[in-house]
């Protein structure tokens, strides 16, 4: 069920009448071209705000999406009084909200090395050592280093 038929489904035919033709008097029919293109529009402000993309068997999206495009909407039909809220600002939030539990997922770490781990400590040690640090040196006294001429 696209994302139309789901707003369709759950808002009555006099509500989508009234947002999609709030200047028209008499209308009997909600406009379909209007209302596909605020579902259009939402379904790409999902992918923004909740950053994953709409799906039509995800009732999560649904939820979110279906009450988007009313905000949506409401909030083209009139502008608002800074004591007024505007719709999409409470829906944003939903969205991003949504994206906490859907969109965003963390990426899983994975390697394709060759290399296999040490073990962590060889038998009869009591400290682990890399490979590089074998007790072969211990009696090496190394030089120090050689520094230029100073001014």
């Amino acid at each position: 069920m696209s994302l139309i038929a789901n707003v369709q489904a759950r808002f009555s035919a006099q509500r989508l009448i009234n947002l999609t033709r709030p200047d028209a008097g008499n209308q009997t029919t909600a406009d379909t071209t209007l209302l596909g293109y605020a579902c259009t529009d939402v379904e790409a402000m999902v992918r923004v705000y909740a950053g994953t993309v709409y799906d039509d068997t995800d009732a999560q999206h649904v939820a979110v999406a279906c009450d988007g495009v009313v905000a949506l909407l409401e909030s083209r039909m009139r502008t608002f009084t800074v004591e007024e809220q505007n719709p999409m600002t409470a829906w944003i939030a939903r969205a991003r909200a949504l994206g906490k539990v859907t969109g965003r997922d963390k990426v899983t770490p994975t390697t394709n090395s060759q290399y296999q781990p040490s073990p962590d400590l060889p038998e009869g040690a009591t400290t682990v050592r890399p490979a590089f640090d074998n007790r072969r040196f211990d009696d090496t006294l190394l030089d120090e280093p050689t520094v230029g001429e100073t001014s």
